[in-house]
């Protein structure tokens, strides 16, 4: 089992490059609107080892030892809620039988001293976003997660008979592996687009029990707890903040206030063209019924039934012209004959 973990978790960490080569993806609004989404992170952190348990369990030691431990880690986050992270970790695990149990008993071991110093840790995990702490912000600031899953831990025991000896190799300097299964919580703050503080507690149950040199056939554990940086790669706002069920309930909003808006201008434009109307109809108004409008009519009142010109005004009707019909005779031109012959001209 451990041999076919060993194999597959580099082939996971493959997997998750080669099936996902850029490190960011688009997501579009509802509006058509693209958006890209950072994907990938990496992340560094640095906290304390510890060979117990805050769950609870049988310590093999009354006095553990606080000692450094490092990490970085690797994440794909696939949806903003999910990912998956491939971690390491190093440091050194500690512990001895100079103080009673808390419940009064005297340590009696073959075993009153040991140390393990944490060659490898490696674990491919699944993180699930718990709680955004403003849901209706379409970026976070604050995000606690959950997080498990299964690796292989390689480290080398000492040990020493007494709480004060010299520590000895506990399988002659050789490395063991065992599988882990690591289980944590931890909280996150959006420093920036690209830059989130990461504090966090893993416990790690190891399937087997050579972790402390001290052998019972139960599975040891160690925590440890941390603070480290992640660092997003690639253009665009990290995805794991991305809030989608916010940014549609703002488009839903932006969409209402725009269909508000267009509402308000459609009743404006109805009341000014209601105005408009009533202007025209009081530019069109004719009272006496002439067929000039009121405003232009400077004979108001005229009779109906009067010719009136462009301004309204009756029209003069000129006075009718007699014509006489003169008759000329025969006589008549005779007596005009007569006296143009009888003309005389002084010519002096």
């Amino acid at each position: 089992m451990k041999k076919i973990l060993f194999k597959c978790l580099p082939l996971a960490a493959v997997l998750m490059i080669a099936g996902n080569a850029q490190a960011q993806e688009m997501t579009t609004m509802s509006t058509g609107t693209p958006i890209p989404l950072s994907t990938w992170s990496i992340g560094v952190n640095g906290g304390v080892l510890v060979p117990i348990s805050p769950l609870g369990g049988k310590n093999d030691f009354s006095n553990f030892k606080a000692n450094f431990g490092y990490g970085l880690y690797i994440k794909k986050q696939f949806t903003p809620n999910f990912s998956l992270r491939l971690d390491g970790v190093r440091g050194k695990l500690s512990g001895d039988n100079s103080e009673p149990f808390e419940s009064g008993l005297t340590p009696s071991s073959a075993v009153n001293r040991f140390e393990t110093d944490l060659t490898y840790s490696g674990s491919l995990n699944a993180v699930v976003n718990l709680l955004n702490i403003d849901m209706f912000k379409k970026e976070n600031y604050v995000q606690l997660y959950a997080s498990a899953g299964a690796g292989l831990a390689g480290y080398k025991v000492k040990t020493s008979a007494t709480s004060t000896g010299t520590l000895v190799d506990y399988a002659g300097d050789k490395t063991i592996s065992e599988l882990i299964i690591p289980v944590g919580l931890g909280a996150k703050f959006r420093v920036s687009d690209k830059i989130n503080l990461d504090l966090g507690w893993t416990v790690n149950y190891v399937d087997g029990d050579n972790l402390d040199g001290v052998y019972r056939q139960t599975s040891d554990r160690y925590s440890y707890g941390y603070a480290g940086l992640e660092f997003a790669l690639g253009a665009g706002k990290q995805k794991a903040w991305h809030n989608p069920v916010a940014l549609t309930y703002d488009e839903a909003l932006s969409a209402k206030q725009t269909a508000n808006a267009l509402k308000g201008e459609l009743d404006a434009t109805k009341a000014e063209n209601a105005k408009l109307r009533a202007d025209l109809n009081d530019l069109l108004k004719d009272t006496d019924g002439d067929g000039v409008a009121d405003k232009l009519d400077k004979c108001p009142d005229t009779p109906a039934g009067t010719v009136v010109d462009g301004a309204g005004c009756p029209l003069k009707v000129p006075a009718p012209v007699v014509q006489e019909k003169i008759i000329v005779t025969e006589a008549d031109r005779k007596v005009v004959a007569d006296a143009i012959k009888n003309l005389e001209f002084d010519l002096g």
